[in-house]
């Protein structure tokens, strides 16, 4: 199931990152300085959001444990 998530969010990035190459970059007159994704000042900002994915947690694990733990001592 979490390998699911991580494919999504990364092909989730990468059509970002080409919806902007392809079609944002015709409003700021092919100008890469004001994209986003695409802008090579901000390469943190594109290995960050590849960093993303593989970092999330399923926070209902945690409640899983906490609960299940509670359980056993009644």
């Amino acid at each position: 199931m979490k390998h699911h998530s991580i494919v999504g969010y990364s092909d989730l990035s990468k059509i970002l990152e080409r919806y902007e190459e392809l079609n944002l970059q015709q409003y700021v007159e092919n100008n890469t300085s004001e994209l986003i994704f695409n802008n090579p000042e901000s390469a943190g900002l594109k290995q960050a959001q590849a960093n993303l994915a593989g970092s999330l947690r399923n926070p209902y694990i945690d409640l899983y444990h906490w609960v299940k733990g509670e359980s056993y001592d009644l």
